[in-house]
Protein backbone atom coordinates (compact mmCIF):
# COMPACT_ATOMS: atom_id res chain seq x y z
CA UNK A 1 0.00 0.00 0.00
CA UNK A 2 1.66 3.43 -0.84
CA UNK A 3 0.96 6.91 0.63
CA UNK A 4 -1.55 9.13 -0.78
CA UNK A 5 -0.10 12.41 -2.30
CA UNK A 6 -1.72 14.47 0.48
CA UNK A 7 0.38 12.07 2.96
CA UNK A 8 3.41 12.45 0.85
CA UNK A 9 3.04 16.31 1.10
CA UNK A 10 2.77 15.80 5.06
CA UNK A 11 5.59 13.93 5.57
CA UNK A 12 7.41 16.49 2.93
CA UNK A 13 6.13 19.18 5.12
CA UNK A 14 7.62 17.73 8.50
CA UNK A 15 10.96 16.69 7.27
CA UNK A 16 11.54 20.21 5.58
CA UNK A 17 10.32 22.08 9.13
CA UNK A 18 12.52 20.19 11.12
CA UNK A 19 15.10 20.40 9.24
CA UNK A 20 14.81 24.47 8.51
CA UNK A 21 14.99 24.36 12.37
CA UNK A 22 18.20 21.91 12.71
CA UNK A 23 19.87 24.33 10.29
CA UNK A 24 19.35 27.71 11.94
CA UNK A 25 20.58 25.95 14.88
CA UNK A 26 23.51 24.61 13.53
CA UNK A 27 24.44 28.14 12.35
CA UNK A 28 24.03 29.89 15.45
CA UNK A 29 26.47 27.27 17.18
CA UNK A 30 29.07 27.82 14.74
CA UNK A 31 28.01 31.60 13.71
CA UNK A 32 28.61 32.03 18.17
CA UNK A 33 31.48 29.79 18.51
CA UNK A 34 33.78 31.47 15.77
CA UNK A 35 33.04 35.16 17.21
CA UNK A 36 32.58 34.45 20.95
CA UNK A 37 35.63 32.89 22.29
CA UNK A 38 33.55 32.64 25.59
CA UNK A 39 31.59 29.66 23.75
CA UNK A 40 35.13 27.73 23.78
CA UNK A 41 34.65 25.09 26.16
CA UNK A 42 35.46 21.93 25.86
CA UNK A 43 32.05 20.80 25.46
CA UNK A 44 31.07 23.39 23.03
CA UNK A 45 33.94 22.42 20.99
CA UNK A 46 32.36 19.22 20.37
CA UNK A 47 29.01 20.34 19.81
CA UNK A 48 30.80 22.61 17.32
CA UNK A 49 32.64 19.93 15.58
CA UNK A 50 29.29 17.69 15.44
CA UNK A 51 27.42 20.68 14.23
CA UNK A 52 29.03 20.18 10.58
CA UNK A 53 27.60 16.65 10.15
CA UNK A 54 24.41 18.54 11.42
CA UNK A 55 24.73 20.52 8.27
CA UNK A 56 25.46 18.17 5.64
CA UNK A 57 22.94 15.73 7.18
CA UNK A 58 20.15 18.68 7.26
CA UNK A 59 21.15 19.37 3.25
CA UNK A 60 20.17 15.22 2.79
CA UNK A 61 16.74 15.27 4.67
CA UNK A 62 15.38 19.05 3.43
CA UNK A 63 16.06 17.66 -0.14
CA UNK A 64 13.42 14.89 1.17
CA UNK A 65 11.43 13.35 -1.75
CA UNK A 66 12.96 15.37 -4.38
CA UNK A 67 14.99 13.00 -3.97
CA UNK A 68 12.97 9.93 -4.94
CA UNK A 69 10.98 11.81 -7.72
CA UNK A 70 14.46 12.24 -9.55
CA UNK A 71 15.35 9.27 -9.82
CA UNK A 72 16.88 6.18 -8.03
CA UNK A 73 19.87 6.38 -10.69
CA UNK A 74 19.93 10.07 -10.04
CA UNK A 75 23.19 12.08 -8.51
CA UNK A 76 20.36 14.18 -6.52
CA UNK A 77 18.80 10.81 -5.07
CA UNK A 78 22.50 9.09 -4.55
CA UNK A 79 24.38 12.09 -2.85
CA UNK A 80 21.08 12.40 -0.69
CA UNK A 81 21.19 9.01 0.61
CA UNK A 82 25.34 9.08 1.19
CA UNK A 83 24.55 11.93 3.28
CA UNK A 84 22.24 10.63 5.26
CA UNK A 85 24.21 7.18 5.64
CA UNK A 86 27.44 9.43 6.90
CA UNK A 87 25.90 12.08 8.59
CA UNK A 88 23.32 10.97 10.91
CA UNK A 89 25.11 8.21 12.88
CA UNK A 90 28.05 10.52 13.00
CA UNK A 91 25.50 12.77 15.56
CA UNK A 92 25.25 9.97 17.80
CA UNK A 93 29.00 9.11 17.69
CA UNK A 94 29.61 12.89 18.65
CA UNK A 95 27.37 12.18 21.61
CA UNK A 96 29.15 9.01 22.78
CA UNK A 97 32.46 11.27 22.45
CA UNK A 98 30.43 13.95 24.55
CA UNK A 99 29.80 11.44 27.24
CA UNK A 100 33.09 10.16 27.03
CA UNK A 101 34.61 13.98 27.72
CA UNK A 102 32.87 14.09 30.79
CA UNK A 103 34.32 10.34 32.21
CA UNK A 104 37.61 11.58 31.52
CA UNK A 105 37.08 14.51 33.60
CA UNK A 106 35.72 13.15 36.45
CA UNK A 107 37.33 9.97 36.92
CA UNK A 108 40.57 10.20 34.76
CA UNK A 109 41.11 14.13 35.81
CA UNK A 110 41.91 15.14 32.28
CA UNK A 111 42.54 18.70 31.97
CA UNK A 112 41.20 21.46 29.24
CA UNK A 113 45.03 20.37 27.62
CA UNK A 114 44.76 17.19 27.50
CA UNK A 115 41.00 16.55 26.22
CA UNK A 116 42.18 19.27 23.08
CA UNK A 117 44.35 16.85 22.44
CA UNK A 118 41.91 13.98 21.94
CA UNK A 119 39.86 16.05 19.21
CA UNK A 120 41.87 14.96 15.97
CA UNK A 121 41.44 11.41 17.30
CA UNK A 122 37.62 11.92 17.78
CA UNK A 123 37.14 13.63 14.35
CA UNK A 124 38.64 10.22 12.85
CA UNK A 125 36.29 8.41 14.86
CA UNK A 126 32.86 10.35 14.19
CA UNK A 127 33.39 10.73 11.02
CA UNK A 128 35.73 8.39 9.81
CA UNK A 129 33.53 5.43 10.95
CA UNK A 130 30.44 5.89 9.21
CA UNK A 131 32.57 6.71 6.05
CA UNK A 132 33.45 3.10 5.12
CA UNK A 133 30.25 2.05 4.92
CA UNK A 134 28.79 5.00 3.09
CA UNK A 135 31.00 4.84 0.27
CA UNK A 136 30.80 0.91 0.32
CA UNK A 137 27.34 1.28 -0.34
CA UNK A 138 27.56 4.11 -2.90
CA UNK A 139 27.99 1.72 -6.32
CA UNK A 140 26.60 -1.27 -4.74
CA UNK A 141 24.12 -2.98 -7.01
CA UNK A 142 22.55 -6.55 -7.45
CA UNK A 143 20.19 -7.65 -11.07
CA UNK A 144 17.42 -8.77 -8.23
CA UNK A 145 17.55 -5.97 -5.94
CA UNK A 146 18.82 -3.22 -7.70
CA UNK A 147 21.04 -0.06 -6.85
CA UNK A 148 21.00 -0.21 -2.74
CA UNK A 149 20.62 3.27 -2.27
CA UNK A 150 17.62 4.22 -3.53
CA UNK A 151 13.72 5.16 -2.38
CA UNK A 152 13.02 4.92 1.47
CA UNK A 153 9.41 6.31 1.64
CA UNK A 154 10.41 9.67 2.95
CA UNK A 155 14.29 10.35 1.37
CA UNK A 156 16.32 8.35 -0.71
CA UNK A 157 18.70 6.02 1.60
CA UNK A 158 19.41 2.40 2.12
CA UNK A 159 16.35 0.82 -0.08
CA UNK A 160 13.32 -1.34 0.53
CA UNK A 161 15.10 -4.10 -1.07
CA UNK A 162 18.14 -4.06 0.91
CA UNK A 163 15.93 -3.00 4.43
CA UNK A 164 17.57 -5.38 6.45
CA UNK A 165 21.10 -3.28 6.23
CA UNK A 166 19.28 0.13 7.16
CA UNK A 167 18.91 -1.74 11.18
CA UNK A 168 21.96 -3.79 10.76
CA UNK A 169 24.56 -0.87 9.49
CA UNK A 170 22.57 2.14 10.75
CA UNK A 171 20.08 1.70 13.66
CA UNK A 172 21.57 -1.13 15.53
CA UNK A 173 24.91 0.22 16.06
CA UNK A 174 23.51 3.89 16.66
CA UNK A 175 21.14 2.33 19.80
CA UNK A 176 24.41 0.31 21.00
CA UNK A 177 26.21 3.94 20.71
CA UNK A 178 23.44 5.36 22.79
CA UNK A 179 23.56 2.74 25.25
CA UNK A 180 27.02 3.13 26.26
CA UNK A 181 26.55 7.37 26.11
CA UNK A 182 23.33 6.49 28.73
CA UNK A 183 25.56 4.09 30.91
CA UNK A 184 28.42 6.64 31.15
CA UNK A 185 26.16 9.26 31.90
CA UNK A 186 24.80 7.20 34.87
CA UNK A 187 28.02 6.65 36.31
CA UNK A 188 29.13 10.22 35.93
CA UNK A 189 25.54 11.18 37.55
CA UNK A 190 26.05 8.69 40.79
CA UNK A 191 29.92 9.78 41.25
CA UNK A 192 28.63 13.49 41.60
CA UNK A 193 25.81 12.24 43.87
CA UNK A 194 28.42 10.94 46.21
CA UNK A 195 30.56 13.52 46.17
CA UNK A 196 27.09 15.50 47.15
CA UNK A 197 26.36 12.94 49.81
CA UNK A 198 29.79 12.73 51.11
CA UNK A 199 30.10 16.88 51.21
CA UNK A 200 26.33 17.06 53.42
CA UNK A 201 27.51 14.25 55.59
CA UNK A 202 30.78 15.91 56.56
CA UNK A 203 29.31 18.80 56.97
CA UNK A 204 27.01 17.54 59.43
CA UNK A 205 29.66 15.63 61.36
CA UNK A 206 32.07 19.38 61.95
CA UNK A 207 31.14 19.68 65.29
CA UNK A 208 33.34 16.61 65.93
CA UNK A 209 36.54 17.44 63.81
CA UNK A 210 36.27 21.21 62.95
CA UNK A 211 39.72 22.98 63.22
CA UNK A 212 39.92 26.36 62.68
CA UNK A 213 42.48 28.90 62.38
CA UNK A 214 41.77 32.67 61.47
CA UNK A 215 44.70 35.56 60.08
CA UNK A 216 43.66 39.10 59.89
CA UNK A 217 45.33 42.75 58.36
CA UNK A 218 44.23 45.23 57.00
CA UNK A 219 44.67 44.57 53.63
CA UNK A 220 43.01 41.11 53.73
CA UNK A 221 41.23 38.40 55.63
CA UNK A 222 42.00 34.85 55.35
CA UNK A 223 39.82 32.03 57.49
CA UNK A 224 40.85 28.67 56.79
CA UNK A 225 38.15 26.04 58.13
CA UNK A 226 39.78 22.05 57.57
CA UNK A 227 37.52 19.06 58.26
CA UNK A 228 40.06 16.58 58.68
CA UNK A 229 39.45 12.65 57.46
CA UNK A 230 39.71 10.64 60.13
CA UNK A 231 36.78 8.08 61.83
CA UNK A 232 34.17 10.32 61.62
CA UNK A 233 34.69 12.07 58.48
CA UNK A 234 34.51 11.02 55.06
CA UNK A 235 36.21 14.13 53.06
CA UNK A 236 38.44 16.54 53.95
CA UNK A 237 36.93 19.99 53.38
CA UNK A 238 38.16 23.53 53.42
CA UNK A 239 36.82 27.08 53.44
CA UNK A 240 38.59 30.32 52.66
CA UNK A 241 37.63 33.39 52.42
CA UNK A 242 39.95 35.52 50.72
CA UNK A 243 39.46 39.64 50.96
CA UNK A 244 36.52 40.76 52.29
CA UNK A 245 36.40 43.08 48.71
CA UNK A 246 36.69 40.20 46.71
CA UNK A 247 33.46 38.62 48.36
CA UNK A 248 34.67 35.01 47.13
CA UNK A 249 34.65 32.05 49.02
CA UNK A 250 36.56 28.95 47.72
CA UNK A 251 35.56 25.17 49.26
CA UNK A 252 37.76 21.99 48.46
CA UNK A 253 36.39 18.97 48.82
CA UNK A 254 39.37 16.05 49.40
CA UNK A 255 38.19 12.63 49.94
CA UNK A 256 40.54 10.24 51.93
CA UNK A 257 41.50 8.69 48.18
CA UNK A 258 42.83 11.80 47.02
CA UNK A 259 42.10 15.05 45.49
CA UNK A 260 38.64 16.02 44.17
CA UNK A 261 37.31 19.05 42.31
CA UNK A 262 37.68 22.78 44.02
CA UNK A 263 34.05 24.12 44.52
CA UNK A 264 33.88 28.36 44.08
CA UNK A 265 31.16 30.18 44.56
CA UNK A 266 29.59 33.47 45.45
CA UNK A 267 28.66 34.76 49.09
CA UNK A 268 25.86 36.82 48.25
CA UNK A 269 24.48 34.60 46.11
CA UNK A 270 21.83 32.19 46.82
CA UNK A 271 22.28 29.99 49.15
CA UNK A 272 22.61 26.76 47.45
CA UNK A 273 25.82 24.82 48.05
CA UNK A 274 28.05 24.22 45.66
CA UNK A 275 27.81 20.11 45.49
CA UNK A 276 24.06 20.31 45.18
CA UNK A 277 24.78 23.20 42.28
CA UNK A 278 27.28 20.88 40.27
CA UNK A 279 25.06 18.24 40.80
CA UNK A 280 21.71 19.98 39.36
CA UNK A 281 23.90 21.62 36.64
CA UNK A 282 24.96 17.69 35.52
CA UNK A 283 21.89 16.54 35.78
CA UNK A 284 20.37 18.82 33.58
CA UNK A 285 22.86 18.60 30.83
CA UNK A 286 22.29 14.68 31.16
CA UNK A 287 18.70 14.82 30.81
CA UNK A 288 18.74 16.92 27.72
CA UNK A 289 21.21 14.58 26.07
CA UNK A 290 18.64 11.58 27.28
CA UNK A 291 15.47 13.67 25.51
CA UNK A 292 17.63 14.55 22.36
CA UNK A 293 18.53 10.94 22.17
CA UNK A 294 15.42 9.11 23.07
CA UNK A 295 13.29 11.63 21.25
CA UNK A 296 15.47 11.83 17.86
CA UNK A 297 15.77 8.13 17.75
CA UNK A 298 12.95 5.87 18.80
CA UNK A 299 10.05 7.03 16.43
CA UNK A 300 12.27 6.19 13.16
CA UNK A 301 14.13 3.31 14.61
CA UNK A 302 10.55 2.05 15.27
CA UNK A 303 9.46 2.53 12.09
CA UNK A 304 11.93 0.97 10.46
CA UNK A 305 11.62 -1.90 12.97
CA UNK A 306 7.51 -1.98 11.83
CA UNK A 307 8.72 -1.73 7.70
CA UNK A 308 10.89 -4.89 8.50
CA UNK A 309 8.18 -7.06 10.00
CA UNK A 310 5.37 -5.67 7.87
CA UNK A 311 7.10 -4.39 4.35
CA UNK A 312 4.00 -4.45 2.56
CA UNK A 313 1.80 -2.67 5.00
CA UNK A 314 3.58 1.03 6.14
CA UNK A 315 2.43 3.08 8.77
CA UNK A 316 2.10 6.82 8.01
CA UNK A 317 2.01 7.65 11.45
CA UNK A 318 5.55 6.15 12.35
CA UNK A 319 6.85 7.37 9.06
CA UNK A 320 5.76 11.02 9.65
CA UNK A 321 7.08 10.85 12.94
CA UNK A 322 10.14 9.96 11.59
CA UNK A 323 10.42 12.37 8.85
CA UNK A 324 9.55 14.83 11.72
CA UNK A 325 12.20 13.88 14.45
CA UNK A 326 15.62 12.60 12.61
CA UNK A 327 16.62 15.92 11.24
CA UNK A 328 16.16 17.22 14.25
CA UNK A 329 19.66 16.38 15.22
CA UNK A 330 20.96 19.77 15.17
CA UNK A 331 17.95 21.56 16.59
CA UNK A 332 18.71 19.43 20.01
CA UNK A 333 22.45 20.04 19.88
CA UNK A 334 22.19 23.41 19.69
CA UNK A 335 19.64 23.27 22.83
CA UNK A 336 22.61 21.49 24.65
CA UNK A 337 24.83 24.06 23.24
CA UNK A 338 22.32 26.95 25.27
CA UNK A 339 22.19 25.00 28.17
CA UNK A 340 25.90 24.70 28.81
CA UNK A 341 26.51 28.82 28.14
CA UNK A 342 23.95 30.40 29.58
CA UNK A 343 25.83 33.33 30.90
CA UNK A 344 27.64 33.77 27.50
CA UNK A 345 24.74 33.88 25.46
CA UNK A 346 23.02 36.16 27.54
CA UNK A 347 26.39 38.21 27.07
CA UNK A 348 25.55 37.55 23.39
CA UNK A 349 22.48 38.97 23.53
CA UNK A 350 23.94 42.08 25.04
CA UNK A 351 26.22 42.17 22.80
CA UNK A 352 24.14 43.08 19.61
CA UNK A 353 21.98 45.31 21.94
CA UNK A 354 25.39 47.33 22.50
CA UNK A 355 25.86 47.41 18.67
CA UNK A 356 22.70 48.45 18.36
CA UNK A 357 23.54 51.51 21.01
CA UNK A 358 27.53 51.97 19.42
CA UNK A 359 28.56 50.66 22.93
CA UNK A 360 32.06 48.13 23.50
CA UNK A 361 31.15 44.62 22.70
CA UNK A 362 31.14 43.02 26.32
CA UNK A 363 31.49 39.34 24.23
CA UNK A 364 34.81 39.64 24.71
CA UNK A 365 35.34 38.95 28.27
CA UNK A 366 34.39 36.28 29.72
CA UNK A 367 33.19 36.57 33.65
CA UNK A 368 31.60 33.38 34.66
CA UNK A 369 32.61 29.73 33.32
CA UNK A 370 29.20 28.03 33.22
CA UNK A 371 30.29 24.42 32.50
CA UNK A 372 31.93 22.00 35.09
CA UNK A 373 35.01 22.79 34.52
CA UNK A 374 36.96 26.11 34.00
CA UNK A 375 38.32 26.70 30.82
CA UNK A 376 41.36 28.75 32.24
CA UNK A 377 42.52 26.09 34.64
CA UNK A 378 42.66 22.55 35.22
CA UNK A 379 40.64 22.42 38.47
CA UNK A 380 37.58 20.30 38.05
CA UNK A 381 33.61 20.94 38.87
CA UNK A 382 34.62 24.54 39.33
CA UNK A 383 32.55 27.78 39.23
CA UNK A 384 33.94 31.13 39.21
CA UNK A 385 32.47 34.74 39.22
CA UNK A 386 34.72 37.98 38.56
CA UNK A 387 35.22 39.41 41.89
CA UNK A 388 34.51 43.23 40.13
CA UNK A 389 31.25 41.49 38.50
CA UNK A 390 28.14 42.46 40.00
CA UNK A 391 24.92 40.53 39.50
CA UNK A 392 22.49 42.76 37.10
Amino acid sequence: MDFSDTQLWQMEIAARLSSTLSIIGTLFIVGTFLSCPGFHQPINRLVFYASWGNLFSNVATMISISGINAGRTSPLCQIQAFFIQMFIPADALWNLVMATNVYLSIFRNYSVTDLRRLEWRYLMICYGIPLVPAIIYLPLETKGKGRMYGPATIWCSISKEWAVFRIATFYGPAWVIMLITFTIHALVGSRLYRIRRQFRKSRLQSSNCLTTSSTKNQEATKIEITEPASSHCDMDIKLHVHSPSADLVQIEALPPGGEQPNYTYDENSPPVKPANRVTRKYARYALLFFVALIFTWIPSSANRVYNLVHPHTPCFSLNFLGALVLPSQGFWNALIYINTSLPVCRRVCKSLWARCRRKPNPCAQTTEMPSWRDENSDSKLSFTRDPNHSPA
